[in-house]
């Protein structure tokens, strides 16, 4: 039986290294991928765990790690675009001077990511409008009711101190 020959041992010593080499990056991304998942960074954690699946498909944890970290990637994508739009409809709210609707929908921004944007000096603004809009409404209410009381009813129409 004849022996392989030097240049064989030298083409898989050569294979060998490069497996290892393929192996040592496959590890490196892995770790990149699990780190950046632990760290919450999910758009590089997508990114290192789908050079791994491209490196070696069959691989079979990296694929579930790319799925979860993908999935957390969406979510927090379906977050941030929640959060822009209650942002934007509290702001058009408080445009209109429509205190309630901007106060809830601020609340609902707080709620969700109490450092978004200025939504916390906002919602302070608009809550005080809106108190401020409750406070004189119950002040008319009240004028109206001694007027309607004492059947002064221009009184009662057109209060004093507006």
């Amino acid at each position: 039986m004849a022996q392989p020959g030097p240049g064989v041992d030298q083409r898989r010593t050569e294979e060998d290294q490069r497996e290892q080499e393929r192996q040592e990056r496959l590890k490196a991304l892995y770790q990149v991928g699990a780190e950046a998942a632990q760290a919450e960074e999910w758009a590089a954690a997508t990114d290192a765990f789908r050079q791994v699946v491209a490196l070696d498909n069959g691989c079979e944890n990296a694929a579930a790690r790319l799925e979860e970290v993908e999935a957390k990637e969406n979510a927090r994508k379906g977050r941030q675009e929640r959060l822009r739009a209650l942002y934007q409809v509290g702001a058009e709210a408080a445009q209109a001077e429509e205190w309630a609707a901007a106060t809830d929908a601020f609340r609902q921004v707080v709620a969700l990511d109490n450092g978004y944007e200025n939504a916390a000096a906002r919602l302070e603004e608009v809550e005080a409008k809106e108190n401020a809009r409750k406070e004189r409404q119950e002040r008319l209410r009240a004028l109206y009711q001694v007027g309607a009381e004492a059947e002064e009813w221009a009184a009662a129409i057109m209060p004093s101190g507006r």
